[in-house]
């Protein structure tokens, strides 16, 4: 038989073990998730824009729609009246994150995710229109936690030009950056083996290269290695970035799509751009 003493000596190792880790896990953090519009009324037949809108905590991320080495972007269930759709995402350009020896690509501060709110027959010609969501997100820091809410946004309807909302100028600044593709900018795979590859954009006459921090976000997971460094050189108008591919590729790519962003040096360089890039293979 056991003696009783080390029987309460270890139930009581177990009730301090237990608590040690649940004093280490993270406080969750207060995202207080909401559904936001750009304009204070809806127009039928316009480019009616809402947000899903996540106010992180600082140090705290969530995910673009390819998370990178881990994660899971933010998505929405929705409940729409008769005659109202709702777009898919439109993606601001991300940011690497790092996370330990990984990397993932994601958002932090204030989040603001934009769509498009399509009416049309029953939800057109009513008075006013309500829609709601179940949004649900993955937020980390050290550990991620999984968050969900209900949400919901009414608005009337109005003929033509609604004045703005307070989240207009948000909704605006994310829509600047999401990737679009420029007239006269290309790009090309020059050069790969098993580990590397060099992609080669052309851009157009206008920007200035040099005043931007240029990096490539690849749309498919797993095509490249997140955390590793990528080394941008710039000779006029030709921007090369020499690549790590990801380490679960079956063979070589015959394409490369993703979003190039280019961030500012100093803030007297302008805005943020992202170009979307639709590489085909070269030689």
């Amino acid at each position: 038989m056991r003696n009783p003493a080390s029987i309460a000596l270890a139930v009581a190792l177990a009730a301090a073990s237990a608590f040690a880790t649940l004093a280490a896990a993270p406080k969750p953090p207060d995202v207080r998730a909401s559904l936001v519009s750009e304009k204070a009324a809806l127009v039928p037949g316009a480019d009616n824009w809402i947000a899903l809108r996540l106010p992180l905590p600082e140090h705290w991320h969530v995910y673009w729609h390819n998370p990178g080495d881990s994660g899971v972007p933010p998505r929405l269930e929705w409940r729409l009246p008769e005659g109202a759709d709702v777009s898919a995402i439109t993606w601001p350009a991300p940011k690497r994150i790092p996370f330990g020896p990984l990397a993932n690509y994601g958002y932090e501060g204030t989040v603001v995710l934009p769509m498009r709110l399509g009416l049309s027959g029953a939800a057109a010609a009513s008075n006013r229109v309500r829609i709601e969501a179940t949004a649900h997100w993955l937020v980390c820091r050290e550990a991620c936690i999984p968050q969900h809410a209900a949400l919901a946004l009414e608005l009337p309807m109005r003929a033509a030009n609604p004045p703005d909302t307070a989240a207009a100028d948000g909704i605006r600044a994310a829509l600047a950056t999401a990737p679009r593709e420029v007239p006269g900018w290309s790009a090309v795979i020059v050069r790969q083996d098993d580990a590397r590859l060099t992609l080669r954009v052309s851009a157009a006459a206008g920007l200035d290269l040099e005043s931007r921090r240029w990096e490539f976000f690849p749309d498919t997971p797993g095509t490249l290695e997140p955390s590793a460094e990528q080394r941008v050189s710039i000779d006029g108008r030709v921007l090369t970035l020499d690549l790590v591919k990801g380490g679960v590729l079956p063979g070589p790519l015959d394409a490369l799509r993703g979003v190039l962003v280019g961030r500012p040096v100093s803030p007297a360089d302008g805005a943020t751009v992202a170009i979307a890039i639709d590489s085909t293979r070269g030689s």
